[in-house]
């Protein structure tokens, strides 16, 4: 390829029989993220989306947009091409489309905002085909600039690229590596370096005669990252089924609690990955996770709390508990283990409904149909009443209720209920001066009512409400006296 100064920074992805990785190489400098950044309390997870790649970037610490003209880092680059790359194709001022290959020559930029070029892209070359092979190349000096970035490597790593297979253009050119190659610390400028399942990238000049002119040509070589590490998880179910092997809402509850417990391990690490480039490992479920050290094991126990409402008002279903097992890496690999179970349900015996039953009685009974001292007779009236009369709510429910209310002239009062309680007798002064009725039975005003509402003891969602209607008064008990005996 022609010379073009850039900057490249390859990411790997993988996801396979329930393992995740995402691996990011940190800025030079960068040795380690601060595990306090990732301990919120919940699994740490791999970006899927333009927003979640850019709140990952800003949480290990990569800029989430270019230096300049703030370009946003490209999620859907980095899915393809596993690569971080700033902006779009679009952006990059007289790029090229090749539409055999479906491929354009620049990605986009890097955070330095520099053309990043796509090897996929057909080579210069007629036909599109590298007309020489690298063997040939006679790699350029590139001066103290090469050298410093391999002092940013540690040793582990610096040793790596220098033994792992390089690739130019995705083809290996047989045993191709550093030391076949000819390559040095000074002919080889390093461009990413590698982490557990990084792919690292190694920069280079060289010249190349055509047409009897001599060009400055460039090279990027790419290798795979070496390492990983290896996680076992498993979840253990606490709570016992019953014996149609289900788990079942009891009668009048609308929530069900299982108790499980998690195990995670970190079985074995290879290649680069090392026990000191973790910052954070654990395991959990979206209930909470639980910090560890070392190699494991790691535990969590909790309790997933299911409402009847999953059931979606069918007789039986199915929960799920996925649990995983985490790992976070230094340089920003997010490594998942996971294992899911799956829980039969029955919702048993419906709840009965709730009902109520009230009526409201007098203490005096006048208005029972009798006859005065003086002759005259009362009208038969149950829920006629006298002013300042002490009466009594009788309420009955057919199931415990929660502290229930009843309202009455616009006051909202609040009964106690008791544990295992259904009966309840309460008394209720009449008011003075608010009389419904003449003694004549003349209508005054509307008759009044008692509002009663109650709640299932054992399930919020079963409710009930009644009223007792045609409550009248007349009079008030200091009348009593002047009636009695008045000709």
């Amino acid at each position: 390829m022609r010379k073009s100064r850039f900057l490249k920074l390859i990411l790997a992805g993988c996801v396979s029989a329930g393992l995740i990785i995402v691996s990011f190489t940190l800025p030079y400098g960068v040795k380690n993220l601060y595990a306090a950044v990732w301990t919120d309390g919940t699994i740490p997870k791999p970006p899927d989306d333009q927003a979640s790649f850019l709140a990952y970037l800003k949480r290990i610490g990569q800029p989430a947009y270019s230096r300049d003209h703030r370009y946003p880092a490209n999620f859907a680059t980095f899915h393809d091409y596993k690569m971080l790359v700033y902006g779009t194709p679009a952006q990059v001022p007289g790029n090229r489309y090749d539409p055999v290959y479906q491929q354009y020559a620049m990605l986009g930029y890097s955070y330095e905002e520099r053309p990043v070029t796509n090897s996929l892209f057909p080579d210069d070359a007629p036909g599109g085909i590298t007309q020489s092979n690298p063997f040939s190349w006679k790699e350029n000096d590139l001066g103290s600039t090469a050298s410093s970035s391999w002092q940013r490597l540690d040793s582990a790593q610096r040793q790596q690229l220098k033994e792992v297979q390089l690739y130019y253009r995705n083809q290996p050119f047989g045993l191709m590596n550093y030391s076949n190659l000819g390559l040095s610390e000074r002919k080889a400028f390093v461009l990413a370096p590698p982490s557990w399942h990084l792919g690292s990238a190694l920069y280079t000049e060289h010249y190349l005669t055509r047409n009897g002119r001599r060009e400055t040509r460039y090279a990027t070589f790419t290798c795979n990252g070496s390492g990983n590490a290896e996680l076992s998880c498993s979840l253990e179910i606490l709570t016992p089924p019953d014996k149609d092997k289900a788990y079942g809402f009891a009668e009048g509850e609308d929530e069900m609690r299982i108790s499980y417990r998690v195990t995670g391990r970190i079985e074995a690490l290879s290649g680069l990955a090392n026990e000191k480039d973790i910052v954070l490992r654990g395991v959990g479920t979206e209930d909470g996770v639980k910090y560890g050290s070392g190699m494991g094991p790691f535990v969590y126990e909790g309790t997933k709390v299911l409402h009847r409402s999953i059931l979606e008002g069918a007789t039986a279903g199915v929960a799920e508990i996925t649990a995983t097992t985490f790992v976070v890496s230094g340089m920003g690999d997010i490594i998942l283990q996971e294992q899911v179970k799956y829980l039969p349900l029955r919702s048993h015996k419906p709840i009965e409904p709730l009902t109520i039953t009230a009526d409201i009685k007098g203490a005096i009974g006048y208005f029972s149909g009798v006859k005065t001292l003086n002759g005259r007779k009362l009208p038969l009236a149950k829920r006629r009443f006298l002013g300042l009369e002490t009466t009594w709510l009788n309420v009955n429910f057919n199931k415990p209720v929660a502290n229930w209310k009843y309202t009455f002239l616009g006051q909202t009062n609040i009964v106690t209920a008791g544990a295992n309680q259904v009966s309840y007798s309460i008394p209720v002064k009449m008011p003075l001066n608010h009389d419904t009725l003449t003694w004549n039975s003349k209508r005054l005003q509307p008759a009044l009512k008692i509002e009663i509402e109650a709640t299932d003891r054992k399930a919020s969602s079963n409710r009930a409400s009644t009223i007792i209607e045609g409550i009248e008064l007349t009079g008030d008990t200091f009348d009593l006296l002047y009636l009695q005996t008045a000709n």
